[in-house]
């Protein structure tokens, strides 16, 4: 009986250091899953977009190869105790394995559509995502830390539309005649206006010309925005997939 009290305590010991072991490789297959991701943000390429999911998948295999070795681990303890044995001082001091940290889940439109999580904030008044050619973008608008009231239309003028015009044209910026009414742009001549260096826009589509040939607000924003300063555009592509990127200003003034 001593020989296999001996023999299972020894086997608690490996199942804490594949426990380690697997804690580490998933803490490692986390932080590259969210750098893949990082880098990638607005990928619409097939490889790119299996690539995320394929280190999504890894770290999720990781955690249920962990609940697996854990599983067993308490199946062995509890058999050790109804022998009247301890699993022995060294696995007894064995930390509880640090959780494998889990992205957070989309955010999900009216329509079903995913939207980055960092979205959440904006996802819920959102109409369904642009299908059609006539569709209007439709965005939500937060300048620094604080969310704009109500809803932007990319066919609606206002006094933003009218600033992001005189820019556009005091820039040299050669840019279609409709983009000052796009959400994107007029948020970012608020951000202007106001004088701080972010915005943050959730659309109900994706930053035009990012999906489409001419030049729109993917080609644009960055040659818009001051040196130094910020936007970030979350939203939805024709499939329903998250899209999210940072446009960080060249215009040195």
């Amino acid at each position: 009986m001593e020989e296999v009290d001996r023999r299972l305590t020894a086997v608690l010991g490996r199942l804490d250091e594949a426990t380690e072991q697997i804690t580490a490789a998933g803490m490692a297959s986390a932080e590259s899953r969210d750098a893949l991701t990082h880098a990638l943000a607005g990928a619409s390429a097939p490889d790119a977009l299996d690539a995320v999911r394929s280190q999504e998948m890894t770290v999720d295999q990781l955690a249920e190869v962990r609940a697996t070795v854990r599983a067993v681990r308490k199946r062995v303890t509890a058999y050790l105790s109804r022998l009247g044995a301890s699993p022995g001082p060294a696995a007894a001091r064995t930390p509880e394995p640090t959780a494998v940290p889990k992205r957070s889940p989309n955010a999900v439109g009216v329509d079903g559509s995913e939207y980055p999580p960092e979205a959440a904030w904006a996802v819920p008044e959102l109409p369904p995502r642009v299908r059609e050619k006539g569709d209007h973008t439709v965005g939500k608008i937060k300048i620094g830390d604080r969310p704009i009231a109500g809803e932007f239309r990319s066919d609606q003028w206002d006094i933003w539309t009218q600033e992001a015009r005189e820019r556009i044209t005091r820039l040299g910026i050669a840019a279609p005649e409709y983009l000052p009414y796009h959400v994107e742009m007029r948020a970012t001549a608020m951000m202007i206006r106001a004088g701080v260096k972010s915005a943050e826009v959730v659309i109900n589509h994706v930053p035009c010309g990012y999906q489409t040939k001419p030049t729109g607000c993917h080609q644009v924003l960055e040659r818009f925005l001051p040196e130094g300063s910020q936007v970030t555009v979350s939203g939805t592509d024709r499939k329903g997939r998250p899209y999210r990127r940072t446009y960080h200003g060249k215009a040195n003034r």
